[in-house]
């Protein structure tokens, strides 16, 4: 007799979490270079989208509804409401109650409502959701669309944390086993798929190594929280082991007790990435394949082979739990949303006292705590996708999360969402065509909800959810549109969908206050006008007397043709230009009010043309520059700056040829760090040293430079990144109720370039040694 196995389908969950903002071209991917639509996917290909419990069902104390260690987790790290509480109050809205059923099957037949074509079948459209079952409520109302339930989406009971540890202990195999039981008996005349957990590898590594997801367990020295208990050692390793053990036994009960009748699938979720060696050297491609084995053969490899990685066992050694061979034989039988680059560090396996990071012996460089929006690299999926098949024997694969990121209450007209969303399906689409086995695809998410690790700060939803709005209000965004126009099966292309849907005038921003392409001009306008005013009362009534001066301060970046056509050199041109319209008088006003210019300069811009805006008929002042921006670093983001002084120096010359040569001060200028990085901030160091010799250089030029200011005298609260990005040469203690203050190796040579000597960033390192402080006085600039 042929041995059972354990999964009939993997899962594949798509998180592209990257720390560079892309602009995808369309020569990357083959699906890009025509149209496709919905018909070129097989029939029983699924489309749909994903929500889960705890992000929008709320409803925290209904119906004996106990707590998980996510809420624990939410309350505990974010403050005030930022929780799961309420989120989109999907318990009374949503598909788990019946008293919302109506307003949800609404939304979704307003998703994939096929308008006067009748071909398009609701039953094709899947809804993927994490469920947290409450026997006081046990229901299930999913009519005429095709379920696709989680069992477990970091939320176990906190009783069960509390009573014996959770995961890390196996008594949770047996309660696990019975909590599906009831789903399956409930639910399973309606549910074809089901997931056990979701993200295993994830869950671990933040949940039980770095302490930064629920259940926030790590031990020192490898935690990113404080006052957690847990061993970072070995807990990632026991958690993942009994979660491998418990989808086991899950799935062999609904084999023998279910699949009969019920017909049904067993699988679990896995996180998986794109893998780039920093330098294309033999050292970091097998660093690359090392940290693939970590992360994703850590979960594959038992499911198909019945054991871990060799370079996992090697490298954990008798950290990571051995499988019996009864537990192997029954354990035989996926998410990406982000790219990881890697570069090999052996070092690492030199300490005595290590965890699942250390084990891997590689540095991985990508940016999860952020609110940016994410790379759009599809070609990396297909990547990923046929690796998948060549080396687990081609499974199938269900892609239950990919999504695009942006910031909460953005806007309606989510046109990078739509971007992303174009890209990676079609990268499905490469992938079948590859002869991969996939199943579905399910955007992330549905809705806005309450995110893992940014609570209601990102968005995700096809659909916004007004949260200032008692009822919580949904209205749908440009990416739903384009996905229902996609699941009706029309052919599609991203400028031509783009241009059609942007004539719909509802996609504007999400309050409704204002006017985008007007209220911009207006507003500087004024500005311009306010200040002028300002100037002349100041020469009339103080000037003689105090004898000082009157600037404006100028946001200005390096801007860098993104190639090198007549295009995109005009395009750059344009986007310098600042032409507003003035009366005689005012013009007379404005012209010479200035004493100097205030320069505020950290970052450059990759501009390439896009005329094509300037034919839509709503236009702001974006589509107006006919230019498409990219920042050479993510604007919203705690990544590092590329240190790039010759932008400075032409913008400071652009200045002198441009506008007569006014003094200027450079009044901020910085290297932003994540915050408690460390006081050894030598990439500021470096940023400075250089940003510095280019003001020396523009001088030399003839530039007409008065001062130059570094931001930030300390860590101070900054307006896009809050506390969680740091820009100060002394770093605060926010830990510390007095908020104490220490210097860094930046102030550290700063002071020493003060004092007059002479300097280099070589030189600087030696810097550590010195302990002597810096000036206040010749280090603070007041706004």
């Amino acid at each position: 007799m042929m041995e059972p196995k354990t999964c009939y389908s993997t899962f594949l969950t798509l998180k592209l979490i990257t720390f560079l903002l892309l602009n995808f071209t369309l020569r990357k991917l083959s699906a890009y270079e025509n149209y496709y639509s919905r018909d070129d996917f097989p029939h029983d290909f699924i489309f749909g989208a994903a929500t889960t419990a705890y992000q929008v069902e709320g409803a925290a104390n209904e119906d004996g509804r106990t707590p998980s260690i996510w809420d624990t987790f939410a309350h505990d790290v974010f403050e005030g409401t930022e929780n799961g509480n309420v989120a989109c109050d999907g318990y009374h809205k949503g598909p788990v109650n019946p008293k919302g059923l109506e307003y949800y099957n609404n939304l979704i037949n307003e998703l994939i409502s096929n308008g006067s074509r009748n071909s398009f079948k609701k039953k094709s459209f899947g809804i993927n959701h994490a469920y947290s079952i409450n026997i006081h409520s046990i229901s299930f109302p999913f009519t005429g669309i095709q379920p696709h339930v989680t069992l477990h989406n970091f939320d176990l009971p906190q009783v069960l944390e509390d009573e014996y540890g959770g995961w890390v202990s196996r008594k949770i195999i047996r309660d696990f086993t019975n909590y599906a039981d009831v789903c399956f008996r409930e639910f399973g005349d309606r549910v074809l798929y089901w997931t056990t957990i979701n993200e295993p590898n994830v869950f671990a590594i933040g949940g039980y190594d770095l302490g930064a997801t629920p259940p926030r367990r790590c031990s020192p020295p490898f935690c990113h929280s404080t006052g957690n208990k847990g061993n970072s050692t070995i807990e990632p390793y026991l958690a993942v082991h009994n979660i491998l053990l418990s989808h086991s036994s899950a799935a062999r009960l609904y084999r023998r007790k279910y699949k009969e009748n019920q017909h049904g699938f067993v699988g679990i979720s896995i996180f998986t990435f794109g893998c780039h060696p920093i330098t294309n050297t033999e050292r970091d491609r097998v660093a690359c394949q090392r940290v693939y084995d970590h992360m994703v053969g850590w979960i594959m490899e038992p499911l198909v082979r019945g054991d871990y990685p060799i370079s996992m066992k090697r490298n954990a050694g008798s950290r990571i739990p051995a499988f019996t061979s009864r537990e192997s034989k029954q354990i035989k039988g996926v998410i990406h949303y982000y790219n990881i680059n890697v570069t090999d560090n052996p070092d690492a396996l030199n300490n005595n006292l290590r965890d699942y990071n250390m084990d891997i012996a590689a540095v991985l460089y990508f940016e999860l705590f952020s609110n940016e929006e994410i790379a759009v690299t599809p070609w990396k999926l297909v990547e990923e996708l046929n690796k998948l098949k060549l080396l687990y024997g081609n499974p199938p694969l269900f892609i239950y999360e990919n999504g695009q990121r942006t910031n909460s209450n953005s806007s309606l007209q989510d046109v990078t969402r739509v971007n992303y969303l174009y890209g990676y399906i079609g990268a499905v689409l490469d992938a079948l065509r590859d002869g991969s086995n996939i199943k579905g695809y399910f955007v992330w998410s549905f809705m806005d909800v309450f995110e893992l690790l940014d609570g209601y700060e990102s968005s995700f939803g096809l659909y916004y959810v007004d949260r200032n709005d008692p009822e919580l209000k949904r209205y749908p965004k440009l990416s739903a549109k384009w996905y229902n126009k996609f699941l009706k099966g029309g052919r599609t292309s991203i400028v031509g969908d783009l241009q059609q849907l942007n004539k719909d005038p509802s996609h504007c921003s999400l309050q409704n206050r204002g006017d985008s392409t007007t209220e911009p001009y207006l507003a500087v306008h004024h500005i311009l006008l306010s200040r002028s005013s300002a100037v002349r009362l100041y020469r009339r009534k103080y000037k003689d007397k105090q004898h000082g001066f009157i600037g404006i301060a100028v946001c200005s970046s390096g801007l860098i043709p993104a190639n090198d056509t007549d295009e995109d050199r005009a395009a750059t041109q344009r986007a310098r230009a600042r032409i507003p319209t003035f009366s005689d008088r005012e013009s007379a006003q404005l012209k010479g009010s200035c004493d100097f210019i205030g320069m505020i300069f950290y970052n450059n811009l990759n501009v390439t043309d896009n005329s094509v805006a300037l034919k839509r008929n709503l236009r702001d002042y974006g589509a107006d520059m006919a230019a498409q921006l990219t920042f050479a670093q993510a604007l919203f983001s705690n990544e590092e700056y590329p240190v790039t002084p010759w932008t400075l120096r032409e913008e400071l010359n652009i200045m002198k040829t441009l506008y007569g040569n006014p003094p200027i001060f450079i009044y901020e200028n910085g290297q932003r760090t994540q915050r408690n990085s460390s006081l050894q901030d030598v990439t500021r160091v470096e940023y400075l040293h250089g940003y510095i010799g280019a003001v020396l250089d523009s001088i030399r030029d003839g530039s007409n430079i008065k001062g130059y200011f570094g931001w930030s005298f300390m860590d101070v609260f900054e307006l896009l990144d809050g506390y969680n990005a740091s820009f100060g040469l002394y770093y605060v203690d926010r830990d510390d109720p007095k908020l104490k203050r220490y210097p860094k190796l930046s102030a550290e040579w700063y002071g020493n370039f003060l004092k007059g000597g002479k300097t280099s960033v070589v030189g600087a390192i030696e810097l550590e040694k010195d302990p002597s402080s810096v000036s206040v006085g010749h280090l603070c600039h007041i706004h």
